[in-house]
């Protein structure tokens, strides 16, 4: 919408400062909350908020996920990556914990190029004590040699959670059980 339909719209001058004010509010709202009525709300943790990367797998799995409700799991699953000059934290603050949640899924994929999307949310849905995960796999256009780690971190409201069911595509990839002690697949080493 241009900033003069704005203007009819609201019945008041609309400025260019004023639309993009708005234009950059209502994409950051749609960014922590699908729109779906039983969609639990949920922020996105950018790729470069930490400086840490996801641990190696058993790759016997192509999707690694998890449920991450401590910093000892969050330990467990994101390892330190210093790189000199760069000043941000290696991790969340354990008081994040407190009230927050991470929910985790990861791929191996050939290096994407720069922008391109590969894991897009298509929503997150609660029921009772179960959580379902879905999203949008987009394997890489790019001809690159190299492989990465392309992932997807959610924060989420911490509440209990008996299951937590990821769909990639629509088709199951895995289901985690953080209250029986299985909140990642596969399983972390050492943990």
């Amino acid at each position: 919408m241009s900033p003069a339909a704005w203007s009819t719209a609201l019945g008041r001058p609309c400025t260019r400062r004023s639309f993009a004010l708005t234009a950059a509010a209502t994409c950051l709202l749609a960014s922590v909350a699908p729109a779906n009525g039983d969609d639990m709300p949920f922020q996105f943790v950018g790729k470069n908020e930490y400086r840490n990367f996801v641990a190696n797998w058993d790759d016997s799995h192509a999707v690694f996920m998890a449920l991450i409700r401590t910093p000892a799991e969050y330990a467990a699953v994101f390892h330190p990556a210093p790189v000199g000059g760069n000043t941000k934290p290696f991790a969340p603050p354990p008081e994040l914990f407190d009230e927050q949640m991470i929910l985790v899924v990861s791929r191996v994929v050939t290096a994407p190029a720069e922008g391109e999307k590969i894991l897009t949310v298509q929503g997150l849905e609660t029921d009772g004590g179960t959580l379902t995960l879905r999203y949008h796999f987009a394997p890489p256009a790019s001809q690159a040699t190299f492989s990465v780690k392309e992932v997807l971190q959610l924060r989420i409201p911490r509440r209990d959670v008996e299951e937590v069911r990821v769909l990639e595509d629509d088709v199951p990839v895995g289901k985690l059980r953080p209250g029986l002690g299985a909140w990642s697949i596969p399983s972390v080493p050492g943990r």
